[in-house]
């Protein structure tokens, strides 16, 4: 697309015509409504929002169906297991809950050391005068990986 149009016939020398100025109707004016008009696209979009809640109302009942189906199913299979298998199972169900325990604190330690790391840093990088605390321990990061930390 050209960014000045051009018409090549006012360089013509035999037809001389006033020429009229291209109008612009790519303008257009804005839409207007009326109350009523606006008052039924708001009922119409409301309505659908209530159809959609309406859709998911018994969402909580079903979940809750679900739980109690699930709890007696496991009910009656515990009921046809024998007194072996009943323990088994309880075991069973011990270590994974002790595993996941474990895990969970073998995460919280984890993060403990590195915020003890974090902060023995920002207290010696401070007594140094570095300006960028933040930016300094983000390129030291990667070196204090080798850092242990000592209790005492």
């Amino acid at each position: 697309k050209l960014l000045f149009p051009m018409n090549l016939q006012t360089f013509a020398e035999d037809n001389i015509e006033e020429q009229t100025p291209p109008t612009d109707d790519s303008v257009e004016t804005p839409k207007t409504f009326t109350q009523e008009e606006l008052d039924r696209i708001v009922a119409d979009r409301v309505a659908r929002e209530r159809k959609k809640t309406e859709k998911y109302a018994d969402y909580d009942e079903l979940k809750t169906k679900i739980t109690e189906y699930e709890r007696e199913r496991d009910e009656k299979q515990r009921a046809e297991m024998t007194e072996i298998e009943r323990w088994k199972t309880d075991f069973e169900k011990e270590v994974a809950s002790k595993q996941a325990l474990e895990q969970s604190v073998a995460e919280m330690e984890a993060k403990y050391r590195q915020e003890k790391i974090r902060n023995a840093f920002i207290t010696a990088a401070t007594s140094a005068n570095i300006a960028h605390i933040d930016d300094a321990y983000i390129l030291a990061s990667s070196d204090l990986s080798k850092v242990t930390i000592d209790e005492s």
